[in-house]
């Protein structure tokens, strides 16, 4: 081989690898689409749902449409529990998930459904925005999930077809539906309640045929499933404050480049901001609505301070499974 054939090869070679490493691979990233398969729970109108359409929207506009979302609503994907595994394993990418079966993968998150924790909704944002609400989220990341943003389900009111529930003790002997959630179960028990687990897909009928008396939720959620139709009491005993978590997968979101990682973090924090705003425009509509149909009763804020006083055995007992650091941090939080 020439001096002049072995220079020009050198000079080859040199220029190769030259050129900034990834720079084909990023010119191929910058096109590259991604398809997120978002299991939702409820249907349209419900606020939850209608904030799923809002991140699809927004999340495809400002991606520039290299992020494609697939919303799944009604939950026809599966359960929160059911939705909640695929998205751990990867075979759904995101569900907007309520705070009962998250407990199962992490038994900390049990202290979102502490009884009267919260005494405002200012507080309970501010909570869940801030270090504590962030720090709970973390937890979740090395078993497969990346906590996005905390929406809003709604306050928790107790239905019932026995009497108005205007103090503690008129619960007591009442067979009342709760979620697969210790916490939901310890409380009520409190109050002297028969508790069972009915499926939320077997309530309306359960209650419909007596099965059981009595059941609580949101009123959007009441609304939604028309519980009206088969309850004639609905009190206002706002037990709990409930939200709902976006969850993605964690090897699906790590695989995004970074400036789509923000894409979906900011969209979801505006996003559940947006839905927070109109599921408490929504509670007043809804309470109407049901007016028509139920016998409502508000309870007083001294029969409130004697119903959390009934169920302040409740932080102690469920403090070793959700962490005794933990209750204490968010007790203080809320002080």
């Amino acid at each position: 081989m020439s001096k002049y054939v072995k220079s020009f090869l050198a000079l080859v070679l040199i220029v190769t690898f030259s050129i900034p490493a990834g720079f084909s691979q990023g010119a191929a990233e910058e096109n590259e689409t991604f398809k997120i398969v978002f299991n939702e729970p409820f249907t349209r109108p419900h606020t939850l749902a209608e904030a799923a359409n809002r991140f699809k929207e927004l999340v495809e506009e400002r991606s520039e449409g290299r992020i494609e979302v697939d919303v799944h609503y009604g939950g026809v994907l599966g359960t929160s529990r059911e939705a909640l595994e695929a998205v751990q394993v990867g075979t759904q990418t995101m569900v907007d998930a309520a705070t009962a079966p998250i407990v199962a993968f992490e038994p900390s998150f049990g202290v979102l459904n502490l009884p009267y924790l919260f005494s405002s909704r200012d507080q309970w944002y501010g909570v869940l925005d801030g270090e504590l609400g962030q720090d709970l989220l973390s937890r979740l990341e090395d078993k497969g999930f990346v906590g996005l943003a905390y929406l809003e389900n709604g306050v928790r009111h107790v239905t019932n077809n026995i009497r108005p529930i205007h103090k503690w003790e008129d619960l007591k002997g009442i067979k009342i539906r709760l979620m697969q959630n210790q916490v939901f179960i310890s409380t009520f028990e409190a109050f002297g309640c028969l508790t069972t687990t009915t499926p939320w897909g077997e309530l309306y009928a359960a209650l419909q045929q007596h099965v059981v008396d009595a059941q609580e939720n949101p009123v959007s959620n009441i609304q939604n499933a028309k519980l009206y139709e088969v309850q004639k009491y609905l009190s206002l005993t706002g037990h709990t404050y409930d939200p709902n978590i976006y969850f993605i997968n964690k090897k699906f979101f790590d695989s995004l480049p970074g400036d789509l990682q923000q894409v979906l973090k900011d969209t979801a924090y505006d996003v559940a901001v947006w839905q927070r705003n109109q599921a408490m425009e929504a509670e007043g509509r809804i309470l109407e609505d049901l007016g028509d149909y139920m016998t409502i009763n508000d309870v007083s804020a001294g029969e409130i301070a004697r119903f959390r006083d009934a169920c302040q055995s409740v932080y102690s007992d469920q403090a070793r499974t959700i962490g005794e650091d933990v209750v204490n941090a968010w007790v203080e939080a809320v002080k």
